[in-house]
C-alpha cells in the first residue's frame, strides 16, 4: 500500500522524505493551516525532492477547474502534479480533457458505492474515499472502501483506491486490510506508525547486549 503524506508543511515534508512515502497530498484546508502565501509555499515545497505533489481543485465548474489546474501546473517544476479533482458533474469533463497530460488525476470526495461506479468508468488514476468523514456521518467508511475495492478488482479497473481522512493507526491498519491501494495520512500519524513498546524493548536489548560483546581481534 502506498503511503502519502497529507501535509503542506515544508519541515514535515523534509522529514517525511527520509521515509518510503509515495508523495505528498494536500487540499485547501491543509494549505490554509500554513497561513502563508500560496505561491511562495508551493514553490518552496517544489524544491523539496521530486515525488508527486497533490493540489486539490476547489472549483466545481469546468472553466474555473481548468484555470486552477493551469495555475497549479505552472508552480511545479521539479515534481509531477497529482491533481485532486472534487467529485461533481463537471469533474468528468475535466478528466476527459486532462487524461493525456503529464499529471496524476485523483477524483476525491467519494462517499457512496454508486458514486464510485461512475467514477471508475472515467479511467481516473486514483479514487479517494474519505473514510473518516463517511464514518462521522453515520456510515462505515472502511466497509465502503472494501466494497469499492472489491468491485474495482472484479471488473479489472486500473484505478487505485485511496483511503483518505484517516484518523488513527488502527484506522490505517483497517483500510490496509480492506484492500486500499494507498492511504493519505498526516505527519503525526506517519511517525506513530513506527512506534511500538515491544520494538523499543527489543532494539534496546540488542544494543545493550552488543555493548557487552567482545569486539577484540583474534587472539
Amino acid at each position: 500500500m502506498e503511503i502519502y503524506l497529507a501535509s503542506a508543511n515544508p519541515d514535515e515534508i523534509r522529514k517525511a522524505y527520509a521515509l518510503p512515502i509515495a508523495g505528498v497530498l494536500t487540499n485547501s484546508s491543509i494549505i490554509k493551516k500554513e497561513n502563508r502565501n500560496f505561491h511562495e509555499l508551493v514553490e518552496e515545497i517544489d524544491q523539496i525532492g521530486d515525488l508527486p505533489f497533490g493540489l486539490q481543485i476547489a472549483a466545481t465548474e469546468e472553466p474555473k477547474m481548468l484555470e486552477e489546474t493551469r495555475l497549479f501546473h505552472s508552480l511545479l517544476h521539479n515534481r509531477t502534479l497529482h491533481l485532486k479533482i472534487p467529485y461533481c458533474p463537471d469533474a468528468f469533463k475535466v478528466i476527459d480533457q486532462l487524461k493525456d497530460n503529464d499529471m496524476i488525476l485523483n477524483l476525491t470526495g467519494v462517499s457512496t458505492l454508486s458514486q464510485a461506479l461512475l467514477a471508475l468508468e472515467s479511467g481516473i488514476d486514483y479514487l479517494s474515499i474519505y473514510v473518516g468523514r463517511v464514518t462521522d456521518a453515520g456510515g462505515d467508511g472502511v466497509q465502503l472502501l472494501k466494497e469499492i475495492k472489491t468491485y474495482a478488482d472484479y471488473h479489472e479497473k486500473p484505478t487505485r483506491i485511496v483511503a483518505a481522512s484517516i484518523r488513527s493507526r488502527e484506522h490505517l491498519e483497517e483500510v490496509a486490510l480492506a484492500g486500499a491501494d494507498a492511504a493519505a495520512i498526516p505527519f503525526p500519524l506517519l511517525l506513530e506508525t513506527m512506534e511500538s513498546p515491544v520494538t523499543d524493548q527489543s532494539v534496546n536489548g540488542f544494543k545493550k547486549d552488543w555493548d557487552q560483546v567482545d569486539l577484540g581481534g583474534k587472539a
